[in-house]
């Protein structure tokens, strides 16, 4: 069995913890909101960083952080107060030193690498794939990104269309002309129902083979509910409503007779989005639960969620997998379109009533449109989702748990009490609360390192390592 060498410091580092209760915009959620990293992801990042820290604490020579890691690091150094304060438990000032990617830095930081992987083996195990062998948190999903994005295709795509119809149209108006009303019609209405039909299935089978094949230790198969819940709408409202209606289910809110929501006095709050949610309320007192909305979906702790999923997303479908599955829809509808405007031309040429046709095409058109805009959002809102309600669940869920049963079940899950506030807050808009919101504070305390408005820009691309003395 495994074991940390000196337990006594890693129990300390491993209690360490660098965000206070006091802060809505701490080291997790900072850390979250800028990298826009997943809140499972997150945690794990920090886990590591304070094992890479332990080893830089009792190592006599040079040890070297994986580059997700050095995120953290880096994000940590612009927390001076607990930096130093951290470093002070460690017993070590651990300096961070920056590559040169001279030849003389190339062999000391590989060198140091490998040293890193075999002291971390003996006091903690095998290192977790997802932090230390790979750049960034898409890394485990191996989606090379497509050589051409969708809205070039589409104008490449909507450009060949143009230029195919006038040879479609000599090819086979003889074909078209064979083929009387009202059959056709009652044909391109077939075509277009089962082309979008079976379209939709293969979706649905393709993106969720996509899922199921990722590897265990990706982030889409560690999300908390809360991730879960934004996916299932692309919509922060769900799960600001699963908070509240819980915190007035549990005493925690009282909602007065003509619905405002205040504190409850001596509630304490059990997460970080409970917190937000309190202080929020602490400063806009009895307030509808409209406004309160407003608000929360202006703070970060909240919006980091949607960032992180959003980004996903963009960078899912900014990928040749997608790209794929994007262009073969494109070209089969495409084709079933084509044969409705060769239609269309042939009427026109031989002095036939088309409207009924024209008004097929429009919405067939809108149809396409709606179709393909589902199909770019399919992974977040159907895929993942499903795959969390599916028989191959992820063993880490604990459906007991309030969020999961809300992510399970929905709407029916919400408290009656909130769903009267919520409604009479949507109804009466004008008599809410305090509509004012602060905006984030920067700059820096001299005697509070910690509470820096802004970070670094960016991290330094290729740490090497630190050193201490």
């Amino acid at each position: 069995m495994v074991q940390v060498a000196n337990s006594l410091l890693w129990k300390n580092i491993e209690a360490y913890n660098f965000d206070e209760q006091s802060e809505v915009y701490g080291f997790s959620t900072r850390l979250s909101k800028e990298n826009k990293w997943t809140i499972n992801f997150t945690k794990s990042a920090i886990q590591e960083y304070k094992k890479f820290m332990y080893l830089a604490a009792t190592s006599d020579k040079m040890v070297s952080p994986s580059e997700v890691v050095d995120i953290v690091w880096h994000q940590h150094l612009v927390f001076t107060k607990s930096y130093n304060e951290f470093c002070n438990l460690l017993g070590k000032k651990i300096e961070h030193i920056p590559s040169t990617h001279n030849s003389k830095d190339y062999r000391k930081f590989a060198a140091a690498k490998e040293r890193t992987k075999i002291t971390y083996e003996e006091n903690f195990g095998v290192q977790p794939e997802e932090i230390w062998n790979y750049s960034d948190i898409y890394g485990p999903l191996s989606l090379p990104k497509a050589s051409i994005n969708l809205r070039t295709f589409l104008l490449i795509g909507i450009f060949a269309f143009v230029c195919l119809v006038t040879p479609c149209y000599y090819l086979f108006r003889p074909l078209v002309i064979e083929i009387g009303n009202p059959y056709y019609m009652w044909m391109l209405l077939l075509g277009c129902g089962v082309t979008f039909a079976l379209l939709d299935f293969y979706n649905k089978r393709k993106q969720a083979a996509f899922v199921d094949g990722l590897p265990g230790y990706s982030f889409i198969k560690k999300l908390t509910p809360a991730e879960l819940i934004y996916s299932q709408d692309i919509e922060l409202s769900y799960l600001i409503d699963g908070t509240v209606s819980k915190m007035i289910e549990d005493g925690k809110i009282n909602v007065s007779k003509n619905f405002r929501l205040k504190n409850k006095a001596k509630s304490l709050p059990e997460s970080i989005y409970e917190y937000v949610v309190k202080e929020t309320l602490k400063n806009h007192s009895r307030i509808k639960y409209n406004e309160l909305l407003r608000l929360l979906k202006g703070k970060n702790v909240f919006s980091s969620i949607a960032d992180a999923m959003d980004a996903f997303q963009k960078y899912y479908i900014k990928s040749k997998y997608f790209g794929r599955l994007y262009y073969m829809n494109f070209v089969i509808i495409s084709l079933v379109y084509m044969a409705a405007v060769v239609r269309l031309f042939t009427g026109v040429s031989r002095n036939k009533p088309v409207f009924w046709l024209v008004v097929f095409l429009i919405a067939f058109l809108i149809i396409t449109i709606l179709f393909l805009k589902r199909l770019t959002k399919q992974i977040l809102k159907e895929s993942i989702p499903a795959y969390y309600k599916s028989d191959s669940v992820p063993k880490h869920i604990n459906i007991e748990d309030w969020d999961w049963k809300y992510f399970m079940i929905g709407s029916a899950f919400l408290f009656p009490a909130f769903i009267s506030a919520r409604n009479a807050g949507n109804v009466d808009n004008s008599s809410g609360g305090d509509s004012s919101s602060s905006g984030c504070s920067s700059g820096c305390s001299s005697d509070t390192g910690s509470s820096c408005g802004s970070s670094c820009g960016s991290s330094c691309s290729s740490c090497g390592g630190c050193g201490g003395d």
